[in-house]
């Protein structure tokens, strides 16, 4: 390299920087796709100790890694195994007794309709393009339009309060500012104080 060339770069350093740091989505995502980041690692790990649900960490992960960047191992097994127990639940639970549901429900519409609402409670606008509706799968699955939207429906509400709890006590372990609710937990899973500020 010339010492002109080096003098240019040298008046260059900087110019494009972008002085805006990453968001903790964006860097868990970045983590996800390889990027080395060694502080996502922990906060995901003491998140998915204090999360009362193994899928959540799951739908956190794929939701910050897009819906290409699902990779199979144990967060995928763990949230497709909830997407499918989410899904019966649905067909068995809610305000009024639901007999007639309980009495349609077949395994193969509900595991898909559990997976198509966890997908829209994990990328919502970036997929509902994509993912065929509701009268498209029902007539797939040779079931009730009204029966595929509630079971798909329960599951993205489920999936979003998951996703919801998950990121919120990501976000506080990433700022060291946990709330009193996620010191609790710790405190009763460990039997020892938080101990991260």
């Amino acid at each position: 390299m010339t010492a002109l060339t080096a003098e240019i770069l040298k008046a260059l350093t900087g110019l494009y920087v972008n002085d805006e740091r990453p968001t903790i989505d964006e860097r868990v995502s970045l983590w996800w796709h390889g990027a080395q980041d060694e502080e996502v690692p922990g906060w995901l790990s003491l998140c998915r100790m204090l999360s009362p649900e193994p899928a959540a960490a799951g739908l956190y992960l794929f939701r910050c890694a897009g819906p290409n960047g699902m990779r199979r191992g144990h967060d995928l097994n763990a949230m497709l195994d909830w997407c499918h127990g989410i899904a019966a639940e649905a067909a068995c639970t809610g305000r009024r007794a639901r007999r007639e549901r309980t009495a349609n429900y077949a395994s193969t519409w509900g595991r898909q309709a559990g997976r198509d609402g966890a997908a829209l409670a994990m990328w919502g606008a970036e997929i509902r393009d994509v993912l065929p509706g509701i009268h498209a799968r029902a007539a797939q699955y040779g079931c009730r339009s009204a029966d595929y939207l509630t079971v798909r429906t329960y599951a993205e509400v489920e999936a979003s309060e998951l996703l919801f709890d998950f990121s919120t006590d990501v976000r506080q372990v990433a700022n060291g500012n946990p709330d009193s609710a996620l010191r609790s937990r710790f405190e009763a899973i460990t039997g020892r104080d938080y101990p991260y500020q």
